[in-house]
């Protein structure tokens, strides 16, 4: 759906460009009719040049630059193509994200996401970038530099795009509803997998308890292993405003007490069979 939605909200006429391997699919040659599309090689190096005409001569080309749909939300690898024909081309390169559209109907992506029928769809136009390459570097050494800004590109999208006033625990439950509440999120070597409404209901729960003797805004002490439990405590801190200070154990007794004193930390939130197995009494008695 890229293609349709950016064809739909982006003014100029756009020249996709499309794998050669893809363009000889039967069900690809129906949209040649309907957009501008150019056949390009990936493993010929030719095709670069024909790219960097093609914008020369004003035609704007939209290049995908990650490897491949991601499934995590984050970027994929990004391959340094796309900023070297801005760069050789000398033309600007406009940043844009898309998200939601890998959760319609269409998505390549059933059985890791949830689809739906009309999911939310936002556009992102960042302002046009252009890179900066200093003189003298070799082609490999250039292609690195352009990679890397590029990836810093991407990067910044997504951080700009992205809801970052949000707090962590509303993220959780807005991620219940993009994925549903019975996709599993956390297992442990106990292999008791947790999905979202057990995570929730669980951070409800214990977080109710921990209000009891601990007051909003109040700095609490996590000092767990690395099991469900301690993720469910962490957002049960989070859902009843209290912030969580995750423990080091390993940094030592006085480490951890010197930590306890400068966060004024009351309380500290254990496990007897963690304080057992760990051999970590003294701490506990210090």
């Amino acid at each position: 759906m890229d293609a349709l939605l950016l064809g739909a909200f982006l003014p100029d006429q756009l020249t996709y460009a499309i794998n050669t391997h893809v363009a000889e699919k039967w069900w690809t040659r129906p949209a040649f009719t309907f957009f501008d599309l150019l056949p390009v090689d990936p493993t010929n190096p030719m095709s670069t040049k024909t790219m960097i005409k093609a914008v020369q001569s004003g035609r704007r080309v939209v290049i995908f630059p990650e490897g491949r749909i991601t499934i995590t939300g984050a970027l994929m690898k990004v391959y340094e193509g796309p900023g070297t024909i801005s760069y050789l081309a000398d033309a600007p390169l406009l940043p844009i994200r898309i998200d939601g559209a890998d959760r319609s109907l269409f998505s390549r992506l059933k059985g890791f996401l949830r689809r739906r029928v009309f999911p939310k769809i936002s556009i992102n136009i960042q302002e046009p970038v252009k890179f900066d390459v200093p003189e003298g570097l070799s082609a490999r050494e250039r292609c690195g530099l352009i990679g890397r800004e590029l990836y810093d590109v991407m990067s910044d999208v997504i951080f700009k795009t992205s809801n970052i006033e949000r707090p962590l625990f509303h993220a959780l439950v807005d991620a219940k509803a993009i994925h549903g509440s019975r996709h599993i999120v956390l297992e442990d070597v106990e292999r008791a997998p947790l999905n979202y409404k057990k995570l929730i209901l669980g951070s409800f729960v214990l977080g109710r308890k921990i209000a009891q003797f601990t007051k909003r805004g109040e700095r609490v002490g996590v000092m767990l292993p690395n099991t469900v439990g301690t993720a469910v405590t962490f957002f049960a801190l989070l859902c009843y405003g209290r912030v969580p200070a995750m423990l080091n154990f390993s940094t030592g007794v006085g480490n951890m007490v010197s930590a306890l004193k400068t966060a004024e930390i009351k309380t500290v939130l254990t496990a007897k069979r963690f304080i057992d197995l760990g051999g970590l009494e003294d701490a506990v008695k210090t």
